[in-house]
């Protein structure tokens, strides 16, 4: 163990010690004079600071050390995931934060000049030592920069370092000053401005350095904001609502303004006369592209989209006898809906029994095909609900069907030997089940019937049991049924369990 080693785990040690002791000490607040320690926890919250500071260079650290592998992924962040608790958004900006004060900034190279018109050799290498030369001071002034950063990112609190980190994702590749240089003044400026002061400050910061910001050839990038577009989706709140963000070109905005501009006059999209329609503006966009997704999704039939851009609902018999207005089912894109989500996507007007080849598909398609059909992904929605590892939240709607026995080791496309699975860990399985790079893989168990990831070194089977596996039909009728027994790992020479649950499906009609 080295001497860094040893200190670092002492440190710990007393940390730990401290804080348990203080935790013990705070337990009864009321027997705590507050004007008697208000200046010892003001102390401590700027000592607190320091923790964003090991946070970021621990998962650097991690990220260089291929830390994955010790949790059965490909990527290190799934390690500060498991290994930690963190939250998937907490990992990733524990990473971006120690990538922008431990990598070492990137400059883009200067171009090779084209030698110019009545040009002597000699001056077109002149021209060109001054372009490395000018590539150099900028590294080096990026190097200082970053180094200037570091120092002052051990006085910053986390939630000042994130705002930074957010604000600097918007800067273009070119921008001037450099990406290296903001951070080093935004770090300064966060010790004497309050986080929302501080946002809005390298905002107008950002703006200004990416209207500066010229290509090394001194021409502007017109594709600057085309390169940053983007649209993300949030997580459900209390009352069943998404968030939407991103960035649009104006290209793209420019078609959804006109777009929704139909639907925004009163009384569009609604039977409601136009001075009786109490909707806000806000309302009616979100109507109006409620219709044009329909309409999207209806232009195309089913069987030409093979269940891709289909909203499907898993349920049980039992869900519908007992639905009432709080009831929520799992969707194949990850959203509870209620039931009068069901019945304004128009799902009640169909009638699909995912478990039952009313419709002359194959289920068992043996070694005829190694694609899954559309049926058998719907059966696996039904029984699984999303991905199948451990605690993954990955909607069906992205997962790809996965071969238990892979198929170039003569596995078959019959629903007992398929299971569901997004596609990071489904990288992450080792085909070969023998747990080579620290790779686990997936397996069913012989009791439950039930797929999971089986870890490298053995072990108990790994299974999704998350609040929103919860949800699927599946889970319900297992949750009704008695208790499984004992898990039990499948033995290494028998990878192929016969039929068992649900997916014991009856041949005939």
């Amino acid at each position: 163990m080295s001497i860094v080693t040893r200190q670092i785990t002492q440190l710990v040690d007393q940390i730990d010690t401290a804080m348990t002791t203080l935790a013990d000490l705070m337990a009864e607040p009321d027997h705590v004079d507050f004007h008697s320690v208000r200046a010892d926890f003001i102390r401590l919250e700027k000592t607190m600071n320091a923790k964003a500071y090991v946070d970021a260079s621990f998962a650097w650290l991690a990220e260089r050390s291929d830390a994955g592998r010790l949790v059965g992924s490909s990527r290190p962040i799934d390690f500060l995931i498991t290994a930690l608790g963190l939250s998937w958004q907490e990992a990733v900006d524990r990473v971006g934060r120690g990538e922008g004060l431990f990598t070492t900034p990137v400059v883009p190279p200067m171009p090779t000049p084209e030698p110019e018109a009545d040009e002597s050799a000699e001056e077109t290498r002149q021209r060109e030592r001054r372009l490395r030369e000018e590539e150099q001071r900028r590294r080096e002034q990026d190097e200082k920069a970053q180094r200037e950063a570091r120092d002052q990112a051990r006085k910053v609190a986390a939630e000042k370092q994130k705002i930074i980190r957010q604000e600097l994702r918007t800067l273009n590749e070119h921008s001037s000053p450099s990406r290296a240089v903001l951070q080093a003044e935004a770090m300064k400026e966060a010790g004497h401005r309050s986080p929302e002061d501080l946002r809005v400050w390298l905002r107008r910061k950002v703006t200004n350095a990416n209207a500066a910001g010229r290509q090394p050839d001194g021409r502007k990038d017109r594709l600057a904001g085309h390169k940053k577009r983007a649209l993300r989706l949030g997580t459900q709140d209390t009352d069943g609502n998404v968030s939407i963000s991103g960035s649009l070109p104006a290209d793209v905005a420019a078609m959804l303004t006109a777009a929704l501009a139909p639907g925004l006059r009163p009384g569009a999209n609604t039977e409601v006369p136009d001075d009786k329609d109490k909707r806000s503006r806000a309302q009616r966009a979100v109507d109006q592209l409620s219709v044009l997704l329909s309409r999207l999704l209806s232009d195309e039939s089913p069987k030409s989209r093979q269940g891709v851009g289909s909203v499907v609902v898993s349920m049980t018999t039992k869900d519908v006898e007992e639905m009432t207005a709080d009831s929520r089912f799992l969707s194949n894109t990850g959203h509870l809906l209620s039931a009068l989500d069901i019945l304004t996507l128009g799902a009640a007007a169909y009638d699909l029994g995912v478990l039952h080849d009313v419709q002359g598909q194959p289920l068992a398609l043996g070694r005829t095909k190694r694609t899954a059909s559309l049926y058998q992904r719907l059966a696996l929605f039904a029984y699984e609900g999303l991905c199948a590892c451990g605690t993954c939240d990955g909607a069906m709607i992205h997962a790809h069907v996965h071969h238990i026995m892979p198929w170039a080791r003569g596995g078959v496309t019959d629903l007992e030997y398929l299971t569901l699975e997004c596609p990071p860990h489904h990288a992450d399985n080792n085909d070969n089940q023998d747990g080579a790079g620290g790779m686990g893989h997936m397996v069913k168990d012989p009791e439950s019937g039930r797929a999971g990831w089986q870890p490298p070194g053995g072990g108990p089977i790994q299974f999704n049991d998350t609040e929103l596996q919860e949800y699927s039909a599946g889970a319900k009728i297992r949750a009704r049924s008695k208790p499984p027994g004992p898990i039990v790992s499948p033995p290494a020479d028998n990878p192929k369990p016969g039929p068992t649950g649900l997916f014991d499906l009856p041949t005939g009609g």
